[in-house]
């Protein structure tokens, strides 16, 4: 079974704002917004609801304390 390692918290997201640089704050994986037992479930049963399609990525939704801007980041999951 595949691994997020920021879902799993053994690193945290580390990466910045396409609008202004700033480092982004990780709110959740996308999968967490289309359903209660969502976390749960093993990345590959979880389908991609925003049509973002990622062989071994586990999509992260991050907002930027600068801007406000929210933004979309992929993490390579282990395998």
């Amino acid at each position: 079974m595949a691994g997020c390692p920021v879902c799993n918290g053994l690193v945290q997201l580390t990466a910045n704002c396409p609008n202004c640089k700033h480092v982004v704050t990780d709110n959740l994986r996308v999968g967490e917004l289309f359903g209660p037992y969502s976390p749960y479930e093993p990345l590959e049963t979880v389908p991609d609801q925003i049509g973002m399609i990622h062989l071994n990525t586990c999509t992260h939704v991050a907002n930027c304390p600068g801007c406000g801007t929210a933004s979309y980041f992929l993490v390579h999951v282990r395998v």
